[in-house]
């Protein structure tokens, strides 16, 4: 039986609609529910213009341009913006690739009001509740800029799978990981225009790899710390041992591994995933790190996990 991923089945739901309409929604199998809904953004072309219900805008795939009070978000893959009730927003600038899905489910997931009822435990807990509750009442919205292979996206995605498949306690299930979702962003620290210490001061560390883990798969070398290129490059080498580009390098190879072990994906789709456009810098960069090749990693990986595909 063919193995459908949960971006394939959306890019048939936007290539197989007759509909015009620049949103569609998803159907649950769950037929009782009628509260809440999830949709996929169309490819019928233009500026699609909403007014929020209270939005989740999740980026399943590929890039898209969203315009909120006359502020451009540029988002990619894995990227998710909390939109308050009442915003207006506009979604503009879709790839044939992209794939964006809006979650309206306040019925069920009040994020406003989960997020005023937390209890701190302790001085920097409450330090980043402030911040955050003063991010979403200035701009209207919380941009989580998270990459897609971090775990805020599987929640996201394990969320819009309770919906589709419709089974008992959907509606609890989706609570659930919505909740999580919300705590491991603050955990984390995600958002992208937090405040704190200045950059330049506490790069290096948790800070770093922070950086890496958000943008390996599309990473602007300084920009984020705000050094000059050159400049940057040559501290973290004296700090590490080891460029940036090593530390891109590194983590790029250790999630590679990570998604040779899932056999729903090409290496194609791993190789672009993880940051490479090309196969061959792709297989020697591997092949450096591991000392083989992806296939036969793969087909390890495979025996350990006791999956035949044959």
């Amino acid at each position: 039986m063919a193995i459908f991923t949960l971006d394939q089945y959306l890019r048939g739901v936007i290539k197989n609609t007759k509909q015009s309409t620049n949103d569609l929604k998803l159907d649950s199998k769950n037929k009782n529910q009628k509260d809440f809904a999830i949709y996929v953004e169309n490819h019928n072309g233009g500026i699609h213009r909403y007014h929020s219900q209270e939005e989740w805008l999740f980026v399943e795939n590929g890039t898209c341009s969203i315009k909120l009070r006359n502020q451009i978000l540029d988002l990619s893959a894995g990227n998710l913006v909390l939109i308050k009730a009442g915003q207006a927003f506009e979604i503009k600038e879709q790839t044939s690739e992209t794939v964006v899905v809006k979650m309206r489910v306040k019925a069920i997931y009040d994020f406003e009001k989960e997020l005023q009822n937390y209890m701190s435990l302790d001085n920097k807990e409450n330090e980043i509740l402030v911040t955050v509750k003063s991010l979403l009442a200035e701009k209207g919205y919380l941009f989580i800029k998270t990459s897609r292979l971090m775990k805020q996206s599987q929640l996201i995605e394990n969320a819009i799978n309770e919906y589709l498949n419709g089974d008992l306690f959907m509606a609890s299930m989706m609570a659930g990981t919505f909740s999580q979702l919300l705590a491991l962003s603050l955990r984390t620290q995600v958002f992208s225009q937090a405040t704190g210490k200045s950059k330049k001061a506490n790069f290096i560390g948790s800070d770093l790899d922070r950086y890496i883990d958000l943008h390996f798969a599309d990473v602007k070398l300084a920009e984020y710390f705000g050094f000059n290129q050159n400049y940057f490059s040559n501290l973290v080498k004296q700090k590490t041992g080891k460029s940036f580009v090593e530390h891109v390098d590194e983590r790029r190879m250790q999630e590679a591994r990570e998604l040779l072990a899932q056999p729903n994906l090409s290496l194609k789709e791993i190789i672009s995933r993880v940051g490479y456009s090309s196969k061959s810098f792709f297989y020697k960069k591997f092949s450096e790190y591991y000392g083989t090749t992806p296939a036969l990693m793969r087909e390890e990986l495979f025996r350990q996990a006791n999956i035949n595909l044959k």
